[in-house]
């Protein structure tokens, strides 16, 4: 796991439902980003030939560790978390090496879901924008992010933190007229009759809770044919 707060607590998390399960760690590592190579620290988590191995890593560092493990002689599963869904992991066709395409075929990972009512337009345009078929990881709650403090500055009328601190409610929770992706003249409109908004994001609803956090889904996908597949949605 990336030797920081976002790896180590996932690290945490896992280590600590997994044992709960009856599940065993033999290896516990930490690495810093950035490396030219990570052998030593792949070494030590395969070196019992464990079953899985869980990669919470940045993709770029993600890809070396896969390499070097797979040069190493692990022949076991892959297990990745979030940051590991993007391009540089699961490319297309002949991912990882042209000769031999399958060496993650069938890893699975988690990515936080898209579930919003125009995902589907979102995506197309993504991909129309980007030529990405698959959104990186993250894009569509960076998205409604950006749009919910946009939403929340036009209600308030001026851009400081308080007012953004005092509008995003407004504009995203239950009560207001619906808007979604797409719709950003029409929310315009609503606000300046002077009614309210309730803004639907791409990843899904945008509520944002007593201390300021939004509940999201969680997307399971697996690497399929150098592709990563989505194959379930979970509540988070």
């Amino acid at each position: 796991f990336v030797n920081n707060a976002y790896g180590k607590d996932l690290a945490d998390g896992f280590k600590s439902n997994f044992e709960k399960f009856g599940g065993k760690i033999n290896a516990y590592v930490a690495y810093d980003q950035d490396k030219p190579s990570y052998r030593g620290e792949v070494e030590k988590a395969i070196a019992s030939n464990p079953d899985a191995l869980l990669l919470i890593s940045y993709a770029i560092d993600g890809r070396k560790q896969i390499v070097e493990a797979i040069e190493a002689g692990y022949q076991g599963k892959f297990l990745f978390g979030s940051s590991m869904a993007g391009s540089e992991v699961a490319p297309g066709p002949g991912c990882l090496s042209a000769d031999e395409p399958g060496l993650i075929e069938g890893a699975f990972g988690t990515a936080p879901a898209g579930t919003g009512f125009k995902v589907d337009q979102f995506d197309a345009d993504f991909k129309a924008r980007f030529g990405e078929v698959n959104c990186p990881p993250f894009y569509y709650q960076a998205y409604d992010a950006v749009i919910s403090i946009a939403l929340a500055i036009e209600r308030a009328g001026r851009a400081n933190s308080e007012a953004i601190r005092d509008n995003l409610r407004a504009v995203a929770n239950p009560g207001g007229e619906k808007v979604y992706y797409g719709e950003w003249a029409r929310a315009i409109s609503i606000l300046e009759q002077g009614k309210e908004i309730n803004y639907e994001g791409v990843s899904g609803g945008v509520d944002f809770n007593a201390t300021g956090g939004v509940t999201s889904k969680i997307q399971i996908w697996e690497v399929k044919g150098c592709q990563i597949v989505p194959v379930l949605i979970v509540s988070g």
